[in-house]
């Protein structure tokens, strides 16, 4: 074969598009590396905040992680709702058990009581206290007339209980779950 100023061109021309490929490759590469690094910097972010106990929206979850990291998250919104009923539904029970004080303010021996019987329960751990929270809890159930609602303390407690027990499981589960889709993720 004769090498010619065609040959040659040709030659210099599909060297050239070679190049040119093996650069545009590159740069892609280069691209989703970085944009990676992006959404790593951006997944760590999002579990500081939660693990701070921070405001994430649900969106930028399900945008950021799995189905699953996203139904955790729900399931932890649903039980800080719940913890934030209780706490009303707490507020309102003590506010109907108010009564004046003859000098202007207000006294609550309910409160007051319950008060005392929790303290103690924090000292001595013992059935016989919880039993006697319960008891007086349902000999002091709150009424409001104007929505025939009732207030039971102690089961109010109970499901604040239960709800803080619950943020505490879903908490570690999505932030373990997290770190394990982020830890996934740098080694794809």
């Amino acid at each position: 074969m004769k090498l010619n100023v065609e040959n040659v061109t040709a030659i210099i021309e599909g060297a050239a598009v070679l190049v040119a490929l093996y650069a545009n490759h590159q740069t892609k590469k280069e691209l989703c590396q970085a944009k990676n690094i992006e959404l790593l910097d951006k997944r760590i972010e999002i579990l500081g905040k939660i693990e701070n106990d921070e405001d994430v929206s649900e969106n930028i979850v399900k945008l950021m992680f799995s189905k699953h990291e996203k139904d955790l998250f729900q399931n932890l919104n649903e039980m800080k709702k719940e913890k934030e009923l209780c706490f009303k539904l707490e507020k309102t029970f003590f506010s109907l058990w108010r009564e004046p004080d003859g000098e202007g303010g207000y006294s609550n021996e309910v409160y007051e009581t319950i008060a005392t019987i929790e303290d103690r329960m924090t000292q001595d751990d013992s059935i016989s206290l919880e039993i006697e929270l319960k008891e007086y809890c349902e000999n002091h159930i709150a009424f409001e007339s104007n929505t025939g609602d009732s207030y039971n303390y102690y089961e109010i407690n109970q499901r604040k209980n239960t709800a803080n027990k619950r943020i505490s499981e879903y908490k570690t589960a999505l932030i373990d779950s997290m770190k394990k889709f982020i830890e996934k993720s740098i080694k794809k």
